[in-house]
């Protein structure tokens, strides 16, 4: 088995490295199952009922103080 270099040629300490941005997944009310934000954006281009459902997952709430 090879060893995993990183880019930079340096050696990787964890097999895993920790992921800089985190995905988000939400659950898809359509399908039933959990889905990346990323995903379910792209179904919403295609699908009316997704793209109903995306607009309110990415809805924010106006901050009244």
């Amino acid at each position: 088995m090879k060893k995993k270099t990183c880019q930079n040629g340096g050696m990787m300490d964890h097999p895993f490295p920790e992921q800089k941005n985190i995905r988000k997944h939400v659950w898809c009310e359509k399908f039933g199952y959990f889905i990346d934000l990323d995903a379910c954006e792209e179904r919403s281009y295609r699908k009316v009922p997704c793209r109903r459902c995306f607009a309110k997952l990415i809805q924010q709430p106006l901050p009244f103080d």
